[in-house]
């Protein structure tokens, strides 16, 4: 088909991906691979082995109200069409697609229309109670993880990362050396953690926190959801 048609004829989504990412492109909302079930999520899902010729804005417009039901037209705009036009035009830098003029997600039109936000997990607090039973309900490595990141505000990645070195227990005081903006910032020791960091950072140098077999976590970036099994346990 390729001879007669040309590339455009043959080249799948997941192939336009990698030539994307291959050129300096952000993975940030494309998706994670699982290793175990051998399945992607997000974009990625939607688009695995979809041919670009294929794809439409019908198709788009599907995979936005599927991927984001419940979300506000800027998170669309932003997690969804920002990094497939990227793609999109990447794609076509190399003459496997043919430029389109993709329709972005609206703001909705009139005084009468109201927007109601969804409380965002994370932007309210969690009493103490409901999270000493969620952690309860965890292994003994992720116990530590989850209640440093109670207590800290810490983003996953960010412990994940982190070296003994930057926690100063006597001075009640964490460094982050590069925040998400890319500035440092320091972050209070509260004292319900005290005695928990005091043994880490005295007894084992290096790496604060660990797997379950005491091995350093495999950092990606933009991916803090090496949890996530052990928190749908500790759900369900």
């Amino acid at each position: 088909m390729e001879v007669v048609h040309g590339k455009q004829a043959v080249v799948t989504f997941h192939e336009a991906v990698e030539s994307y990412l291959n050129n300096g492109g952000s993975p940030r909302f494309l998706g994670a691979f699982d290793e175990e079930t051998g399945q992607w999520t997000g974009l990625m899902k939607e688009l695995d082995g979809v041919l670009l010729k294929d794809i439409t804005q019908d198709k788009m417009n599907g995979i936005a109200k599927t991927l984001y039901a419940n979300c506000q037209y800027d998170t669309i705009n932003r997690q969804l069409w920002t990094p497939f036009i990227a793609i999109w035009r990447n794609a076509c830098r190399a003459e496997w697609a043919t430029p389109k003029l993709w329709v972005r997600a609206k703001k909705p039109k009139g005084t009468n229309v109201t927007s109601i936000k969804a409380k965002r997990v994370g932007s309210y607090p969690v009493d103490y109670a409901t999270g000493w039973r969620f952690v309860q309900g965890l292994g003994v490595a992720n116990q530590i993880i989850m209640t440093i990141l109670f207590y800290t505000g810490l983003r996953p990645i960010e412990l994940f990362v982190m070296e003994t070195t930057q926690v100063n227990v006597p001075g009640r005081w964490i460094t982050i050396p590069k925040s998400k903006i890319g500035e440092p910032r320091g972050i209070p020791i509260h004292e319900a953690i005290v005695p928990l960091l005091t043994d880490m950072v005295e007894n084992r140098p290096g790496k604060l926190v660990r797997t379950w077999d005491g091995a350093p976590f495999t950092v990606y970036d933009d991916n803090g959801g090496q949890m996530k099994k052990a928190i749908l346990v500790s759900i369900y």
